[in-house]
């Protein structure tokens, strides 16, 4: 853009240079697409016709934002959170919960934001109807490692309010109580399947 300007700034271009650059950053473009990295589902979920709602959101709205379970990228999901301040093009979203690590400043056109329960409204509905139960045991369960999904069972789900808010964890583990499998092992429950 910048060359664009000096261009312009010292009448040396032409229409040619302007279709050049102008190509450049058109989303179609095989090279808009690699030096911005955007799927052409992203591109077309930011039209701008399709995404005005962005510009009307205010504080105690809700919003799904795409979070990271580790420093790496490898355990990327979609929670709910509440904004709690908007300044120019940026949100401060707070994930209730979640612990407060997962707070953070995230920009109001970034594709990790999404309407609310857009990603999250069948994840939270189960989540509610099957976990908010007191004494929820021996849970059949898809539990994810940081590189896949695996079978598993929930054992429990506790409540830890040292995060300064109440979030509730579940205990798992990568084994699956029956008879038949590749790593057959006993322990005080039973016969499992599993580590």
């Amino acid at each position: 853009m910048e060359l664009f300007a000096n261009e312009l700034k010292n009448k040396r271009y032409h229409e040619n240079f302007t279709c050049a650059l102008t190509w450049c950053f058109q989303p179609e473009t095989t090279l808009h697409k690699r030096n911005f990295q955007m799927s052409n589902d992203d591109l077309k979920r930011l039209s701008t016709s399709r995404q005005t709602w962005r510009s009307a959101l205010k504080v105690g709205d809700q919003v799904d934002v795409k979070v990271s379970g580790d420093d790496k990228d490898k355990a990327t999901g979609w929670a709910q959170g509440h904004v709690t301040r908007v300044e120019d093009e940026l949100l401060s979203v707070v994930f209730p919960e979640l612990p407060t690590d997962f707070d953070r400043d995230i920009a109001v056109w970034s594709t990790d934001v999404a309407q609310f329960e857009t990603h999250t409204k069948e994840d939270y509905e189960w989540r509610r109807a099957n976990l908010a139960q007191p004494g929820v045991t021996d849970y059949l369960a898809d539990i994810h490692d940081h590189f896949r999904w695996e079978e598993g069972t929930l054992f429990n789900v506790s409540e830890d309010r040292s995060s300064g808010r109440p979030v509730v964890y579940a205990n798992c583990g990568f084994r699956v109580y029956r008879t038949y499998g590749k790593k057959i092992r006993q322990d005080e429950r039973g016969t499992f399947d599993g580590w």
